[in-house]
């Protein structure tokens, strides 16, 4: 149960299911926890980086030649991202996640 406010005024009680309210005191420790297993599952793919910040996450790999195999990590750390997500019940925003992919042409 959560209780919202106005102010300082109680306005009504909500019943919480898989979620916290945003912007309450607990819930970015709560994501941080939770999303720390999601990079630790990550990291440990050969090949894959992370970095997040806040509740972004970027995941990446580096290579000196163009193979298909850096597309086969990065495959692969996004099926375990998929199968964290389910696995969590957490969604992620279809409109604000996308692939880019960086290359350096000066080579």
């Amino acid at each position: 149960m959560a209780l919202l406010k106005y102010q300082t005024i109680p306005f009504k009680c909500v019943q919480l299911r898989d979620a916290l309210p945003q912007g309450s005191v607990t819930s970015s420790t709560m994501f941080n926890v939770m999303i720390n297993d999601l990079i630790c599952n990550l990291t440990k793919i050969s090949g894959i980086k992370c970095l997040n910040f806040a509740d972004n996450i970027v995941i990446y790999t580096t290579s000196a030649d163009t193979t298909d195999n850096e597309g086969m990590t990065v495959n692969e750390g996004m099926r375990a991202l998929k199968d964290w997500c389910s696995e969590n019940v957490i969604t992620f925003n279809s409109d604000k996640t996308l692939p880019v992919v960086y290359f350096d042409y000066r080579k």
